[in-house]
């Protein structure tokens, strides 16, 4: 039987950091700058991270996303309205 991922088994002996997950959404075609603070546990001492993210356009053929399948296609689900400007 295969292991779950290290960040899913329960933490053993002294802990030096709790994992944490971040999710910053970024549009089809659009970037977004993320600012993270890492601080100590005693406060004392800080990081600041920057991350500059982008997600690229859609190509001409696939122009909209579809996030439940996580792929661009030709159309866009029943209810929905595509919008050309946004890829």
């Amino acid at each position: 039987a295969a292991f779950p991922p290290a960040e899913y088994l329960p933490l053993v002996g002294e802990v030096q950091r709790t994992p944490t997950t971040v999710i910053v959404p970024v549009d089809v075609g659009n970037e977004r700058l993320v600012d993270l603070v890492v601080k100590s546990a005693n406060g004392k001492k800080s990081g600041k991270y920057r991350f500059f993210v982008s997600r690229p356009y859609c190509p001409e053929d696939t122009r909209f996303f579809d996030p439940k399948a996580k792929v661009c296609t030709e159309t866009c689900d029943e209810g929905y309205f595509g919008n050309t400007a946004t890829g």
